[in-house]
């Protein structure tokens, strides 16, 4: 389910400050090359380390939160009190496209495990930071038997917001760079989550 796709998401001072922090020399990419990662070909994400040494993730996090949720409880009409108590997550992805081994990834539910398994999240968004010559990479949504029910073509700077237990892959992306930022929200652990 989408619950919104917004274009222009953030202001233009805040996205070129997002754009700097993830370009930033300090950060450490990986390739994703684990076979528990939905991800193929030439996809990034910060190293562990570079996340856990940089405080900027932790204050994103929360700002993104405030300003993302406050977007999703505009268009759902939904207090934004609902929103506090959710833990957040963020990680930039990084595409390098490639004709011959397209980054991509595999149709997928976002998760994560604080302990007791993993926990699928409330709500999951995808914020496009900087395109450069892209061709493919689409966030295409599937159903539970996996027939695709929607393609979105990314645009700098726009936003979407999905269920978490949203089934979601990215399309091969032949060449250009797509950098986006995920934002997930996660019942707290000691409530219990989707699973």
């Amino acid at each position: 389910m989408i619950f919104f796709h917004e274009t222009a998401a953030l202001s233009p001072q805040l996205a070129v400050g997002l754009r700097s922090l993830i370009a930033g020399d300090e950060l450490l990419w990986e390739l994703q090359e684990s076979p528990c990662s939905a991800a193929g070909g030439s996809t990034y994400q910060l190293a562990q380390r570079s996340k856990g040494d940089s405080l900027k993730f932790e204050l994103l996090a929360s700002l993104l939160r405030h300003r993302f949720g406050a977007q999703l409880c505009a268009s759902t009409g939904s207090p934004v009190e609902q929103l506090h108590h959710l833990t957040p997550q963020v990680f930039p992805v990084r595409m390098l496209g490639n004709p011959l081994n397209p980054p991509h990834q595999v149709p997928h539910c976002d998760n994560h495990d604080f302990g007791g398994g993993p926990c699928v999240p409330k709500f999951t968004f995808v914020y496009y930071v900087e395109l450069r010559n892209c061709s493919g990479g689409e966030l295409v949504l599937f159903d539970k038997s996996h027939s695709e029910l929607h393609r979105i073509v990314p645009v700098q700077g726009d936003l979407v917001c999905i269920s978490g237990d949203q089934l979601h892959a990215v399309a091969d992306l032949t060449s250009g760079l797509r950098t986006s930022l995920v934002l997930n929200l996660y019942e707290p652990p000691a409530q219990g989550c989707d699973r």
